[in-house]
């Protein structure tokens, strides 16, 4: 039987990183972390001091590594020399990908036999969940769990306890004064028992961007003109949107604009007399001048566009949505799709050529010419948008799951948010 060999794991201590930290829950002691194994095999005493050659099997199921991902890829072989006890012990370094197997047969004098170690290769990362008061996550992470491991990607994502919830904060902007806002607010609640393995799920009430001002007009009105919508063309009224009590309202100023006697009038249109959807307001012109007819102008707080989650490129942190456009709370299966998405960013998808794997052939540049690092089949939980809930991985962007690698220490979107 394979032995597990949980490659991403620290093969050594550092000044910051200890190996016992992992151990335990399947990862059976120190010896099994990282990419480097060793092996050992017996010969004659009479065949001391000479040179032993190591031959790595890799099975036929294996990850393929292209020749510019060569630092990711397993060792081919290894020499060793054969001590006077007749011993020799070869270090092999194993691939970086997820359940990959092995088998070593040595090679001396022209003499060729297999060896009876075998080792599978898997990676281990840590989630914890910060949950917000009064919004609704997900109950349960199995599915996530899953889809993590299948297809040979052997990616264990282990649940850990966070120190708690977050107080309820309405709404994040997707600009740096609002990541230090949720930084600050998560800091006391994170749990560091796993770092640098370990990242964040932070559930949060709703990511809009805004609010942003913008002015339309309606032309042609009169007193006489009853009831006229406006509609925004573009946006939503920023309504329930940040719920504090200092949020910006979205009625800025709503006048009526008419031209008497040479010049222009402004009449300021009561608020009784204005009704809104969130992509429309409607003015009753009941309280209008006599005789005039003008235009209704609105100067209004409107959201942009709705996130539905973000995965910090260079913080150990996810945050989701749980609402976006009209109010509308999110189904759990959009959550899902936003939560594999986002850890899909987590993890280096979709290579761009920078991270060890080579620029992956779906790497999207029509919709994603900032290098958001998305994929450009929309049946993939990384294309561009997650509006359309897909919450499984196309085949080519499942190759890249499987082989990149999650050596934490190395990657920047496992450094601490504070």
């Amino acid at each position: 039987m394979a032995k597990k060999q949980w490659v991403n794991l620290p093969s050594e201590d550092s000044s910051t990183v200890k190996k016992a930290t992992f151990v335990g829950d399947g990862v059976d002691s120190a010896d099994v972390m990282g990419r480097k194994v060793y092996i050992e095999a017996s010969f004659d005493k009479k065949d001391a001091t000479t040179i032993a050659t190591l031959e790595v099997k890799p099975d036929g199921g294996n990850a393929v590594y292209e020749p510019e991902e060569s630092k990711l890829a397993h060792d081919k072989t290894a020499t060793a020399k054969i001590s006077d006890e007749g011993k020799a012990k070869w270090e092999v370094k194993l691939s970086a990908a997820g359940g990959d197997k092995f088998k070593f047969a040595v090679e001396h004098q022209g003499k060729k036999k297999d060896l009876p170690d075998e080792f599978e290769t898997h990676r281990r990362l840590f989630y914890q969940v910060i949950d917000m008061t009064g919004v609704t996550g997900l109950s349960s992470f199995g599915f996530w769990e899953t889809e993590f491991k299948k297809n040979k990607r052997e990616i264990s994502l282990v649940k850990i306890a966070s120190k708690g919830a977050i107080d309820r904060s309405y709404n994040f902007d997707y600009k740096g004064s609002e990541y230090s806002r949720l930084f600050n607010l998560a800091k006391d609640k994170y749990n560091d028992a796993k770092d640098p393995y370990c990242f964040a799920v932070v559930w949060a009430d709703c990511l809009a961007q805004g609010p942003t001002e913008k002015v339309v007009e309606k032309t042609g009105v009169s007193k006489a003109s009853g009831s006229v919508a406006v509609p925004l063309g573009g946006g939503q009224l920023w309504k329930n949107i940040d719920k504090a009590s200092t949020a910006a309202p979205w009625n800025k100023m709503i006048a009526f604009i008419y031209t008497k006697d040479g010049s222009e009038q402004t009449f300021p249109i009561p608020d009784p007399d204005v009704t809104s959807t969130y992509t429309e307001i409607t003015v009753n012109t009941r309280n209008f001048p006599e005789g005039v007819t003008g235009k209704i102008k609105a100067k209004v707080n409107v959201a942009t566009g709705f996130h539905g989650g973000w995965s910090f490129p260079t913080q150990n942190i996810i945050v989701i949505a749980t609402r976006g456009w009209y109010d509308r709370a999110y189904a759990d299966s959009k959550k899902k799709a936003i939560l594999i998405h986002e850890s899909g960013h987590k993890i280096g998808m979709v290579p761009d050529g920078t991270g060890g794997l080579k620029e992956q052939s779906t790497y999207d540049k029509v919709h994603d010419p900032s290098k958001n690092s998305h994929c450009n089949d929309n049946a993939c939980t990384m294309w561009w948008t997650t509006t359309y809930e897909k919450d499984v991985f196309c085949s080519v962007c499942d190759k890249s799951v499987r082989k990149v690698d999650l050596y934490a220490p190395g990657l920047q979107g496992f450094k601490r948010f504070f």
